[in-house]
């Protein structure tokens, strides 16, 4: 129980981060000089369309490890599990 929680933990921060990551890549392509430049290389579109796939993947996630780990903490306080709970 202690380990699912810490993994459920971790994946969840590292999750976020990825969504803090591509924040910060568009803010940096989007107040870049040479903007342009970036804009006519040839697997740009591709990249964009991906990065913009991961950030919502990472959304995602994040939001399941979340539930996942409020699950656990509420299956903690009760001191009974998810299918002991569902049986009330």
């Amino acid at each position: 129980m202690k380990y699912f929680l810490q993994f459920v933990l971790y994946i969840m921060l590292s999750s976020a981060m990825l969504c803090m990551l591509c924040i910060l890549s568009f803010y940096n392509l989007l107040t870049a000089k040479n903007t342009k430049l970036h804009m006519n290389h040839g697997n740009y579109p591709y990249a964009f369309i991906c990065s913009i796939l991961a950030f919502v993947e990472g959304l995602l996630f994040a939001y399941f490890t979340f539930d996942l780990m409020s699950e656990q903490i509420t299956s903690i306080d009760d001191n009974q599990s998810y299918v002991d709970d569902l049986k009330k």
